[in-house]
C-alpha cells in the first residue's frame, strides 16, 4: 500500500489546440496505490492492484476543478500458469475509470472520456535459448480510447485505439 500527495508548480502540458507547451496552473495529486502478488500453488500465481486518484487544480482560474485525463480508478488483475516445465499462459485485465477531455481544465464539457476494461493473454515457451511468445491484446475486441479532448461545444475528437491484435516473437539469448 502506498499513499501520496503532491504539490506541482510548472508542469508542462502540451495544448492540442494551440500545439504548444503551456505550464498548467498549480495542481494537487493524491491518492494511494494497493498491490498484491499471490502463489496460488507451485505452478499458479495471481497478482491485483487498484490505484485511487485525485487530481485537482489548486490555484488560478481552475481552481477545484480535476485535471483532465486523470482517471479517479484504475485497476489491474491477473494470473500466470506454468502448465508445462518453461511454458506459461498468462492473462490480465485492466480497468480504466472516466476522466475529464484534454483541454476541459473549466470542466464545463459536462461529459467524460468514458471508463474502459481490456483482457489480454500471451503463451510464453522457453527452450534453447529461445524465448517464443504469442498472444492477443483486447481479446474482447473492446472499441475504446484512451486519449481525447475537448474542441469545444458540444464536440470533442478521440483517438481509437486499437481493436484486438495479435502478435509474436521469438527472442534468442546468447551465453
Amino acid at each position: 500500500l502506498a499513499a501520496y500527495e503532491m504539490d506541482i508548480n510548472n508542469e508542462s502540458h502540451f495544448n492540442p489546440i494551440t500545439f504548444s507547451n503551456v505550464n498548467l496552473p498549480p495542481t494537487r495529486r493524491y491518492g494511494f496505490e494497493l498491490e498484491g502478488k499471490w502463489q496460488l500453488s507451485v505452478n499458479l500465481n495471481a497478482f491485483a492492484n487498484y490505484t485511487y486518484a485525485v487530481s485537482r487544480f489548486r490555484e488560478g482560474e481552475f481552481s477545484g476543478n480535476d485535471v483532465p485525463l486523470v482517471p479517479r480508478h484504475s485497476a489491474n488483475l491477473g494470473a500466470g500458469w506454468e502448465f508445462m516445465p518453461h511454458t506459461r499462459l498468462d492473462a490480465a485485465v485492466t480497468y480504466v475509470g472516466a476522466q475529464a477531455y484534454d483541454g476541459d481544465e473549466a470542466n464545463t464539457f459536462g461529459r467524460a472520456m468514458p471508463s474502459y476494461t481490456l483482457a489480454d493473454v500471451k503463451f510464453t515457451r522457453e527452450t534453447r535459448g529461445w524465448l517464443l511468445s504469442a498472444g492477443i491484446r483486447n481479446l474482447l475486441n473492446q472499441q475504446y480510447y484512451s486519449y481525447g479532448f475537448f474542441t469545444g461545444f458540444p464536440t470533442f475528437s478521440a483517438y481509437p485505439a486499437p481493436e484486438r491484435s495479435y502478435f509474436a516473437s521469438a527472442q534468442l539469448t546468447f551465453n
